[in-house]
């Protein structure tokens, strides 16, 4: 997981300061509305499966941001976006924590709560085989972990240091 994580920083570091803030600034308003992110996760992956963008496309400044300037789909972006979605839908009732520590500017300090949580639980999900005998709430606080971190990653931009 901490290998996936960093690759999702690392290519979420090569947007440009305005191209992280439309991404961040579009997922926080769309916290909490479960159908607006299915609708997004839905379109990230019709844009990474036909590599196209529809301009009339309401949320397309989000949308823009898979492509470089040249206008050609980055994958790896793609993917990381789409991964990001599924891990947000996954914290339905936990989402409200992530908005409150958007708006109180509290994420470094939930990202510190919840890690040891996510240590502890990593271990117990890592040794489960097959993902089937393994507590699926002990699956929250790393997913929780990773929505922070990437908010977090697109907040502070590339000069943060991944942790």
């Amino acid at each position: 997981m901490t290998e996936k994580l960093e690759n999702m920083e690392s290519v979420l570091q090569e947007l440009t300061e305005d191209k992280r803030k439309d991404v961040l600034n579009f997922l926080t308003k769309c916290l909490g509305r479960e159908e607006l992110w299915q609708d997004l996760e839905q379109k990230v992956s019709e844009v990474l499966i036909f590599g196209e963008l529809q301009m009339e496309d309401p949320v397309n400044r989000l949308l823009s941001s898979l492509f470089n300037a040249a206008g050609i789909l980055v994958g790896a972006r793609a993917e990381a976006i789409l991964d990001f979605l599924d891990a947000l839908l996954e914290l339905s009732e936990e989402q409200h924590l992530v908005a409150e520590a958007l708006e109180k500017g509290t994420l470094p300090l939930l990202k510190d709560q919840v890690k040891p949580i996510m240590e502890q639980n990593w271990d117990e999900l890592a040794s489960s085989p097959h993902d089937t005998d393994y507590d699926p709430e002990a699956r929250i606080p790393c997913v929780l972990y990773v929505v922070v971190s990437i908010l977090l990653e697109l907040a502070e931009g590339p000069t943060s240091v991944s942790s």
